[in-house]
């Protein structure tokens, strides 16, 4: 990471003018055409992530995604024999789950008629046997499921095997906990399997299970009275019936099916705020009904989905009202999807570009790709997400008095950062150089620190890492950082001969550390990084 000569000692002119006093003008940093990005290879998982991620962004109709579903359904299939040949048979089946979600619920129907979806019934079929052999009912079932949308022509055959599953379950459960578990085994097998094969079948079968269900408490409670056993045997989604299968419905694209489907709901299970929600919905004439509908679902966990889908009726409805755009935003922010997100801001920008807390949504999520991409070693990715949220906080700027929060001090430190990675050090200080124009952070000073510190100019670390501890820290985060800077600061003094300051540094970074971990209750991860740095200081 060394620089030779002149290349240095410019890399340091440039630094020490964009870093001085007064405001120079910004100095533009030089594209790099030759530069190339760390190649994807789906067998990483990181790349796996990043390229699903991408693929579940992709509108239905967007070029290249059947080229793209191809490619990531054949590296599931390989997982997942991979798995299942050094007996993971947990994992192999996280890997069909996550196979199957590649086509979309209004797609299911038709797969049939893709040869790739039909391609797969082996690998279906091998999971069966496999779960079957070893009591998996759910897995077997949910590969059941799964090759009667492969292959109708022997559907009913499938179906009947699995009522041979549930009627097993069923009788079960029966024989554990009395006539009242009936149907409490299907169910189970039913609400995993729709998550994520929400199939016609599933659904309707799920739908159908839940209806009965609760007519048969309903009953039992007229004659018995509350029956707490009832409750355990079938868990809390008793009382939740109406929210399921709204929910159900809503991931499976039938929201509009929801209506009828809740109507013998009551009592127990009912939700009189949701039914309410859902007639308002299907009689209004504009988005927000459907947005105050999603609501019921975006901040209960697992629901996330449920939320995105009716936000996505609501743009089917009015797809050029901005509020459905960022409801469907915050859905998939709420499901970690952030390039789906992004997305869905960016529409919403697009019909609404006034919204401030739309464009600050937008710009945290840009923050994040830009540091992502830089620390994967993929530069020119991380520099087009970098371009992006620079027009962002352009555009910002003729419509709102006050800056737009994030700014981009950390994008370009985190860009700093990947660049220092590959050794490209005069790009990264114009980089750090502009962060610190904009906001000086312990993380910019720290960047340039261990730059100098790397390259033996231990003054000029130094330096740095003084301006660094010099900035006000409030947060706990902030804390952390202080205290792993000043033992690096160390390294600088003893490099320097300091001996004496770099064992000051030294002291006060561990009665930080110590400090941290008797004052405050950190989470795992920070317990570990502090005593971490503890054993580097003794």
């Amino acid at each position: 990471m060394h620089s030779n000569g002149p290349a240095k000692i410019l890399v340091l002119v440039i630094a020490s003018i964009l870093l001085g006093c007064g405001s120079p003008p910004r100095a533009k940093i030089p594209d790099r055409p030759g530069r190339v990005d760390a190649p994807i290879v789906l067998a990483s998982d990181d790349d796996l992530g990043e390229v699903r991620a991408a693929y579940d962004a992709l509108a239905l109709d967007a070029p290249g995604r059947d080229t793209r579903r191809n490619e990531l359904a054949s590296e599931y299939s390989r997982r997942i024999e991979s798995t299942l040949r050094r007996g993971k048979r947990t994992r192999a089946f996280l890997h069909f789950e996550s196979l199957l979600q590649l086509w979309r619920p209004m797609e299911l129907q038709q797969a049939h008629e893709t040869t790739e979806f039909v391609a797969l019934v082996p690998i279906a079929e091998l999971l069966r046997k496999t779960f079957a052999k070893s009591g998996g009912d759910l897995e077997a079932s949910a590969a059941l499921y799964a090759m009667a949308l492969m292959q109708p022509g022997k559907a009913s055959k499938h179906y009947s095997d699995i009522e041979e599953i549930f009627q097993y379950g069923d009788e079960l459960a029966v024989l554990e906990h009395g006539p009242g578990a009936r149907r409490s085994r299907p169910i189970s097998i039913l609400e995993s399997t729709v998550r994520f094969l929400p199939s016609a079948s599933v659904v309707s079968r799920l739908v159908a299970l839940y209806t009965e269900r609760q007519e048969a408490i309903k009953s039992s409670f007229r004659r018995k009275g509350a029956d707490m056993q009832l409750l355990r045997i079938h868990g809390p989604g008793v009382l939740t019936t109406a929210q399921n299968i709204v929910r159900i419905l809503a991931e499976s694209g039938r929201i509009r099916d929801a209506r009828n489907a809740i109507a013998s709901i009551s009592g127990i299970g009912d939700d009189a705020r949701l039914r309410k929600r859902l007639v308002a919905a299907s009689t209004s004439s504009g988005p927000t009904p459907w947005l105050l509908l999603s609501a019921n679902f975006l901040d209960v966990e697992g629901d996330e989905g449920a939320a995105l889908a009716i936000c996505r009726e609501a743009i089917r409805l009015y797809p050029k009202a901005a509020m459905s755009y960022v409801c469907a935003g915050e859905s998939a922010e709420k499901l970690g999807n952030i390039l789906l997100a992004i997305r869905y801001y960016e529409l919403a920008l697009k019909f609404g570009p006034e919204q401030r807390k739309t464009n600050e949504a937008l710009a945290t999520l840009y923050e994040q790709r830009v540091s992502t991409l830089a620390y994967s070693d993929r530069p020119n990715a991380a520099l087009a997400q970098l371009k992006t949220f620079e027009a962002l906080h352009k555009s910002a700027a003729k419509r709102f008095e006050t800056p737009l929060l994030p700014d981009l001090a950390s994008a370009y430190t985190a860009m700093a950062r990947g660049l220092v990675s590959l050794g490209e050090l005069a790009e990264a200080h114009l980089y750090l150089a502009r962060s610190i124009r904009l906001r000086p952070s312990l993380s910019a000073f720290e960047e340039l620190g261990t730059i100098a510190l790397r390259q033996e100019q231990f003054v000029e670390a130094r330096s740095h890492f003084e301006k660094a501890l010099a900035l006000p820290t409030e947060q706990l985060e902030e804390l952390f950082h202080r205290a792993a800077i000043r033992r690096i600061s160390a390294e600088a003094l003893a490099g320097n001969g300091d001996e004496e300051g770099a064992r000051e540094q030294r002291e006060l970074a561990f009665a930080t550390w110590l400090e941290l971990l008797n004052k405050y209750e950190l989470s795992t991860a920070g317990e570990s990084e502090a005593r971490i740095e503890i054993g580097k200081l003794m």
